[in-house]
C-alpha cells in the first residue's frame, strides 16, 4: 500500500467517523441530551450542584418539548436559553453562549457534509 492509498483510507475513515457521530447525536434521548449538556456545564463552568440540577431540569424539559410533533424548536431554544441565563452568572452565561454558538455551527457543517450535493 502506498502513501496515496493510506491517505485515502484515512480520509474515508474520518468521514465515516464524523457521519457516525452525527447519527449518534440524533439518536440521543432527551435525558441523555440533558445529562450531557449539564455535565459539560459542571465541567467547564464550575457551576454548583444546585445550578446543575436546575439546568438539567430545564434542558430535559425543552428536549422533551422538542420531541413533540410540530414543536417550535427556535422558540423552545430561546426560552431554554432565557431560563438558563437566569441561573448562570454573567461570565458563566457568556462561556455557555459561546459554546452553544460553536456547537450550532459545527452541527450545521456536519449536516451540510452529510447532505449529498445536487448534481449539475
Amino acid at each position: 500500500m502506498n502513501t496515496r492509498d493510506i491517505t485515502i483510507l484515512g480520509l474515508i475513515s474520518l468521514l465515516l467517523l464524523a457521519s457516525g457521530m452525527a447519527v449518534a447525536r440524533q439518536l440521543e434521548t432527551p435525558a441523555q441530551k440533558a445529562q450531557f449538556q449539564a455535565q459539560w456545564m459542571q465541567n467547564n463552568l464550575a457551576i454548583t450542584e444546585v445550578q446543575g440540577k436546575k439546568i438539567y431540569s430545564i434542558i430535559l424539559h425543552f428536549a422533551q418539548l422538542d420531541e413533540t410533533p410540530g414543536a417550535d424548536k427556535k422558540a423552545n431554544s430561546r426560552a431554554k436559553d432565557a431560563d438558563i441565563r437566569a441561573i448562570l452568572t454573567h461570565d458563566e452565561y457568556r462561556i455557555y453562549h459561546q459554546h452553544s454558538r460553536e456547537m450550532l455551527i459545527q452541527e450545521a457543517q456536519e449536516a451540510k457534509q452529510a447532505t449529498p450535493q445536487n448534481a449539475k
